[in-house]
């Protein structure tokens, strides 16, 4: 229904202006024309609240307000979308506006594709669910799967639950994903580029240790690089 009202669109914006060409920007138009309650997107069970937490701790990605993201869900992209990502849980939330209320619902894992938020940019895989892209080529990639882990507590008063980073990450390497915790993983996955990642890991310890996204996005590059001049 969407791709035929779409067409329509696409004509009648022709005829009153040419600065609608961007595909994005159509997309965008189309769907605040008609509602996002009235596309795919909606499909997916209503999300409520499941844990009481502390101020400043939660279960989401980055932050627990809904921020404007995109989505590609069913086979059609979505852009300006209220999201956040329940990394707990491993789920996809987005906020819906009707003509009587707003709600959230969690969208179906099976059919959302990718999502963006922020500059952070997500793929879903049948193995290990929603994983976050650090780096990307044709040789190798590399992901990070954010979760955060639970813990009940009591209080004088009432029971919460506490959530604590625990990321894991993984490289792909022609089409299998490999769990990385150590040096030796990745030098078990590339034995020829073993003298190549010692280097690396000896030369950057410190940034290993204070921002271990960017100590794997870089020695991604420098794998890359090295087995583009073999």
């Amino acid at each position: 229904m969407k791709f035929f009202s779409f067409l329509f669109l696409l004509f009648s914006f022709a005829l009153f202006s040419q600065k609608n060409s961007n595909t994005q920007n159509l997309y965008k138009k189309f769907d605040s024309i008609v509602n996002l309650k009235n596309t795919s997107l909606p499909y997916g069970k209503v999300f409520t609240e499941k844990y009481r937490t502390q101020e400043n701790n939660h279960q989401y990605f980055d932050v627990n307000q809904f921020v404007i993201g995109e989505v590609s869900y069913q086979n059609q992209a979505f852009f300006d979308v209220k999201i956040k990502y329940d990394i707990n849980e491993d789920d996809l939330i987005v906020t819906v506006d009707t003509d009587f209320e707003n709600y959230s619902i969690i969208l179906e894992k099976a059919f959302v594709e990718k999502f963006k938020i922020n500059t952070k940019t997500f793929i879903n895989t049948n193995e290990f669910g929603y994983l976050e892209i650090l780096f990307d080529s044709n040789e190798i990639s590399f992901f990070k799967k954010n979760t955060k882990s639970k813990q009940k507590k009591e209080d004088k008063s009432f029971v919460y639950f506490k959530f604590s980073e625990k990321n894991q990450y993984y490289l792909n390497y022609k089409e299998v994903y490999y769990k990385i915790t150590r040096k030796k993983d990745i030098h078990e996955i590339l034995p020829n580029q073993k003298n190549n990642i010692s280097s690396f890991y000896k030369l950057n310890k410190e940034l290993m240790k204070n921002d271990i996204d960017k100590f794997y996005q870089l020695l991604s590059k420098t794998i890359v690089n090295n087995l583009k001049s073999n």
